[in-house]
């Protein structure tokens, strides 16, 4: 149980360096982001044009793949 407590502490210091990571990766643009392109991806005409289509993807891949979106919910 020490050893679980060491780390809580540990974790609750780096919390300060988490808001850091989520400001520098601007996360909350990206949720956004992801939010508006899957609407747009929602569009009976999306498949219209297959280019744009597949870069609207590969954006919200992108996106989606970021190893800090889910930061606050691993480390609150």
């Amino acid at each position: 149980m020490i050893q679980f407590d060491g780390f809580k502490q540990q974790l609750l210091a780096a919390k300060p360096v988490f808001a850091q990571l989520q400001a520098a990766f601007d996360l909350e643009n990206g949720k956004k982001e992801i939010a508006e392109l899957e609407e747009k991806s929602a569009d009976p005409n999306f498949w219209n044009d297959l280019a744009a289509s597949q870069k609207t993807l590969n954006r919200i891949k992108q996106l989606k793949d970021n190893p800090w979106k889910d930061i606050e919910t691993k480390y609150p």
